[in-house]
């Protein structure tokens, strides 16, 4: 510790019997270091480097910042607990809304919180995390592994699995509440940096107010849709109801419309920006309903292209999304609608880039019979989805097993899993599994429901014997 600091820490813990401190850990290094290479030792002192430049931005003149093993510790100087815990949520934000969007830091995030210990407990606490060599020793338990490339993710068996019971560790409601953001950082090279998702054209991250997101937010529009609901997704590969999609829905004519239909066609940006919010905010609390029961899901969110186009509008819609804590996001899937046929590849590599921060998978949408995806080359895309429409769903014929089969080895070619939705009868199914698709959701699988689904096993058969009963 340079005297400087050890000088400033002095001051800043005479005459107190306790300090509060904000603990600021890197996670997931190892990882990177993987992905990074020989570029390894370059890349973390530049990260440690740009971390205490941003965080000795927003301290006060008797605050004292010490690099820890795998992060840094903040000492405040003054103030309550409540007020400590406020500005490490704050920064630690902050700091992750400034790393947002890179390649090589994909699975890169700072993990924060604060406590209050006894200042003559402060050198054993500085001992056991003081600085060393290598940062990725400090990964945080329970954080998700790696997957290959094309991979729906599923979530990890345990002897309860049909149970439905999800084995977690008890999570407070503070923790539940906290709303940080994981982190992806620039991209390493010798240029100047690229300018991420949610900044602004002068490189500047704006404040992102997380407690904005409220009923007003759409008291003053004609919402259209009636509900939201759950629709189960069953995937093939893992024989599992494995996720939920979350979706607006609307009974009209005697019709049953989802997603965006459900506007009638209403062309208002804010009517649009509005049902994503709703849909989002409602996929967030009905997972969190289901976990504080103990009960495994997980949960696609659709998003319109146009919803998280523009800088302004991006940044109100991760402020909804970091209310899930990073170590949940992995329950989290996250589908992007509606992409033009002309949105300029850079820009869509931005979009895709900066959504992985939020869930574990990421889906693109596209129009059924869809061949060419070469324009989602490098966008990480997991899996792409297709609906079957409703007023004319395709039959059985040699011209829909050639069109299917044709887009789902494009999608294979990709490095990704093809998705059917609105799937509603069992010749559709057995056309789709033959065709190559591997994750369905629509009536032949299950009803609408207000919450999600919990995990569950689910084969063919159990599928076939559900419709036998219906019928």
């Amino acid at each position: 510790m340079k005297p400087e600091t050890l000088d400033r820490l002095k001051a800043a813990l005479a005459g107190r019997d306790a300090v509060d401190i904000g603990h600021f850990q890197w996670v997931n290094l190892d990882m990177v270091r993987a992905e990074a290479g020989d570029k390894w030792e370059t890349l973390k002192d530049k990260v440690y480097s740009a971390s205490s430049h941003f965080i000795e931005k927003r301290l006060s003149e008797r605050d004292v910042l010490l690099r820890c093993k795998g992060g840094f510790i903040l000492v405040f100087a003054k103030g309550s607990d409540e007020e400590a815990k406020e500005r490490t949520e704050q920064t630690s934000q902050q700091l992750n809304l400034f790393f947002l969007g890179d390649r090589i830091l994909k699975q890169f995030e700072i993990s924060a919180r604060s406590e209050s210990i006894p200042v003559g407990d402060l050198a054993d606490f500085m001992e056991r995390s003081r600085e060393t060599g290598d940062a990725s020793e400090t990964e945080a338990p329970g954080s998700p592994g790696p997957e290959g490339p094309g991979k729906w993710r599923p979530i990890a068996h345990d002897a309860r699995e049909n149970t439905g019971v999800l084995a977690v560790d008890s999570v407070e409601k503070d923790e539940l509440d906290q709303a940080v953001v994981p982190s992806q950082e620039k991209t390493a090279g010798t240029g100047p940096r690229a300018r991420t998702a949610i900044e602004d054209e002068d490189g500047n991250v704006p404040e992102v107010a997380p407690g904005h997101v409220t009923a007003a937010l759409f008291s003053e529009l004609d919402k259209t849709w009636d509900d939201i609901v759950f629709k189960p997704c069953w995937d093939v590969r893992f024989n599992h109801i494995i996720a939920s999609f979350c979706l607006a829905r609307r009974q009209y004519r005697g019709e049953t419309l989802y997603g965006r239909d459900t506007l009638l066609g209403k062309d208002s940006p804010a009517l649009h920006r509005a049902l994503d919010h709703a849909v989002v905010i409602a996929a967030q609390r009905g997972f969190m309903s289901r976990y504080s029961e103990g009960m495994r899901c997980a949960v696609a969110i659709p998003v319109n292209y146009d919803t998280i186009l523009g800088a302004q509008d991006r940044i109100r819609y991760f402020s909804i999304l970091q209310y899930v804590p990073p170590r949940l996001r992995k329950y989290f899937y996250i589908r992007v609608d509606n992409i033009p046929d002309g949105a300029p590849l850079g820009q869509m590599e931005e979009l895709f880039r900066a959504m992985r921060c939020f869930g574990s998978n990421i889906l693109a949408k596209i129009p059924l019979g869809t061949v060419h995806l070469s324009r989602f080359e490098n966008c990480g895309i997991t899996l792409f989805s297709s609906q079957i429409p409703s007023r004319r769903p395709f039959a059985a014929s040699p011209a829909t097993v050639e069109k299917l089969t044709a887009q789902a080895t494009s999608i294979v070619r990709a490095k990704a899993r093809g998705c059917l939705t609105q799937v509603a009868t069992l010749d559709q199914l057995t056309v789709s599994l033959d065709a190559g698709f591997e994750v369905f959701s629509g009536s032949v699988i299950g009803g609408d429901l207000k919450r999600p689904a919990p995990l569950r096993a689910c084969t063919l058969d159990d599928i076939m014997r559900r419709q036998s009963d219906v019928a």
